[in-house]
C-alpha cells in the first residue's frame, strides 16, 4: 500500500491506523468480490430495456403501415409502462438519489400511440363522439337485457322442473282391468273421427270453399295450387319469401357487424384517452420532480459488496481515499457511500429529454390533427411517407431505448467514479486491540448486479412481501 497514513489516522471512531500496522506485514488477500448498487442507485438492467424495445419496434412499425392493427398491442404496452412507473414513483418517492429508477424518459412513445388512436378512431366515418356513446350504451343495454332474460330463463327452468315432480291424472296407475280395456275401446271410436277430421282440415285447407267432397280431391288441389306459387315467383321477379328471409339476414348480420365495430372503436378509444391522459401526467410529474431535484446538494449513493461485512469499518482506495463502511439497506451486507455524480447528470438528462419529448407530443398532434386527406380522399405523404402518423415519438420513442441500452451496458461494466478495482478493508472485531487489514479485488455490478439494485429500489414499497420476513419461534426441546 503505497498510502502514507499516519498513526493517529481515524480509520473509523475511536480506532486509528496505528492499530493496524502489524497486519500490513502479513499482506492478507480477501477474495475477489463486485460491487453493485443499493437498491434505487441502478439504472434499469440493459437486458429489461432490449425486451421493451423488441415488443415497441414491431408496434411502431405497425402502427406507421397499418394503425388498426397495433391497437390492442399498443394499449397493453402503455399498461404496462403506467403500472411500471406508478410502482417506481410510490417505491422512490422521488428522491433525486434514486433518480435511475422513476425516470419516465420512455413514457413518450406510449403517448403517441394513444394519441394517434384517439384522433384517427373519431375522424372515421360514423365515428363522431356520440355516435360511439350511442353504441357503447346500445351494447350495454343489450348486455343487461342477454342477462336478465338468463336470469328469468333459470327461474322458469326451475318452476318447470319443480312442476314436473308433482303428480298428474295421467301419472296416476290404472289398477282396474276394465277401466283400461274401456278406454282402449273409446280410443279406437275416436280414431276414425280424428282421422276423417285432420283429412277434411287438409282438403279445406287446399282447396277452399269450393272443393268439399271425396278425398279424391286432395291431389286436385295441391296441383292447383303449384302453379300459383310458381307463378307468383315469376310474377315478383323470381324473388320468393325465402329470397326476401336471405336478404333480411344479411342486412341484419352488417348491422350487427357494424354495430360491433362501433362499440370496440368506442372501448379502444376510451382506454386510449385515459391511459393518455394518465402517461401525460406521470411524464409532467417525473419533470417537475427532476427540475426540483437539481436545487439538492450533496447528493450520495450507497454501492455494496458482499465482502463489506464480517467486522469491516472502512475501506481506502488506490487513491488513498477513505469511506466508512456502513450497513445496507436490504440483505444485510456492507456499502459504502459515494458522491451521485451519476444521478446529478441524469437528472438534468430528465428534465431535458422531458422537455423535448412535450415538444414532439405537441408536434404529433398537429401532424395526426391536421394532415388530414386530400380533396380527392388520398393519404397526404412526403416523398411516399404518409404524413398522419406520430412521427416525432416514432423515431424518438426507440431511439430513447437505444440509449438506455448503452449507458445499461456501461453502468454494469465499469465500477463508478471514484473507486479504483483494488481496495483495502479494514476489519477490528469490538473486543479486539489490533486490527486486520485485507487486499481485495473489486469487480463491475455486471448485469446480475444491476437487476439487483434496480429492482430492490422499484418493489421496494412492498416490504415484507418482497424482502421477505423474519418469523421468532421457540423450539421446545423434549429431554
Amino acid at each position: 500500500m503505497s498510502c502514507q497514513f499516519t498513526p493517529d489516522f481515524q480509520i473509523a471512531p475511536n480506532v486509528t491506523y496505528s492499530q493496524f500496522d502489524s497486519s500490513f506485514d502479513d499482506n492478507l488477500v480477501c477474495p475477489a468480490t463486485y460491487l453493485r448498487p443499493d437498491p434505487g442507485g441502478a439504472l434499469l438492467p440493459w437486458l429489461y430495456t432490449l425486451f421493451l424495445l423488441l415488443f415497441h419496434l414491431p408496434a411502431c412499425i405497425i402502427r406507421a403501415v397499418r394503425w388498426e392493427s397495433a391497437q390492442y398491442l399498443a394499449l397493453g404496452l402503455a399498461l404496462f409502462n403506467i403500472a411500471v412507473t406508478i410502482q417506481a414513483y410510490v417505491s422512490t418517492k422521488l428522491d433525486p438519489a434514486k433518480v435511475l429508477v422513476w425516470m419516465p424518459l420512455t413514457l413518450m412513445l406510449d403517448i403517441g400511440a394513444m394519441l394517434q388512436m384517439v384522433i384517427l378512431i373519431l375522424e372515421m366515418d360514423d365515428h363522431s363522439v356520440v355516435e360511439l356513446k350511442n353504441a357503447l350504451v346500445e351494447q350495454t343495454r343489450r348486455i343487461a337485457s342477454a342477462i336478465k332474460d338468463g336470469f328469468h330463463r333459470s327461474e322458469d327452468e326451475v318452476g318447470r322442473l319443480e312442476g314436473s315432480r308433482a303428480p298428474t291424472r295421467n301419472s296416476v296407475p290404472l289398477t282396474n282391468g276394465i277401466q283400461s280395456h274401456e278406454l282402449s275401446n273409446l280410443s279406437q271410436i275416436r280414431a276414425p273421427g280424428a282421422a276423417g277430421s285432420a283429412d277434411t282440415d287438409e282438403i279445406n285447407a287446399a282447396d277452399g270453399p269450393s272443393n268439399a267432397n271425396g278425398s279424391a280431391t286432395t291431389g286436385q288441389a295441391t296441383a292447383v295450387h303449384a302453379p300459383s306459387d310458381v307463378n307468383g315467383a315469376f310474377e315478383t321477379g323470381g324473388r320468393t319469401p325465402a329470397d326476401g328471409r336471405i336478404a333480411t339476414n344479411e342486412t341484419t348480420t352488417t348491422t350487427k357487424t357494424a354495430q360491433w365495430m362501433l362499440v370496440k372503436h368506442a372501448l379502444v378509444a376510451i382506454f386510449a384517452t385515459v391511459f393518455g391522459i394518465v402517461l401525460l401526467s406521470l411524464q409532467i410529474w417525473g419533470l417537475v420532480a427532476a427540475r426540483n431535484g437539481l436545487k439538492t446538494r450533496d447528493l450520495t449513493v450507497n454501492w455494496c459488496s458482499p465482502t463489506f461485512r464480517d467486522f469491516a469499518l472502512a475501506i481506502t482506495t488506490g487513491n488513498c481515499v477513505k469511506y466508512d463502511i456502513i450497513d445496507s439497506s436490504s440483505n444485510g451486507i456492507g456499502c459504502i457511500q459515494l458522491p451521485a455524480s451519476q444521478q446529478e447528470e441524469w437528472l438534468k438528462g430528465t428534465v431535458g429529454a422531458l422537455s423535448i419529448s412535450l415538444l414532439c407530443e405537441i408536434i404529433d398532434v398537429v401532424l395526426v390533427r391536421f394532415a388530414r386527406r386530400t380533396q380527392d380522399g388520398y393519404h397526404r405523404q412526403a416523398k411516399g411517407t404518409r404524413l398522419r402518423r406520430p412521427w416525432c415519438s416514432l423515431f424518438l420513442g426507440p431511439l430513447v431505448f437505444v440509449i438506455l441500452i448503452y449507458y445499461g451496458v456501461d453502468t454494469a461494466s465499469n465500477l463508478p467514479p471514484g473507486v479504483t478495482d483494488l481496495v483495502w478493508i479494514y476489519r477490528k472485531e469490538p473486543t479486539a486491540d489490533i486490527g486486520r487489514v485485507c487486499q481485495a479485488h473489486l469487480r463491475s455490478p455486471g448485469l446480475r448486479g444491476m437487476i439487483i439494485g434496480w429492482t430492490d429500489g422499484l418493489f421496494d414499497s412492498w416490504g415484507s412481501v418482497y424482502h421477505g420476513k423474519v418469523e421468532s419461534k421457540i423450539l421446545g426441546r423434549e429431554l
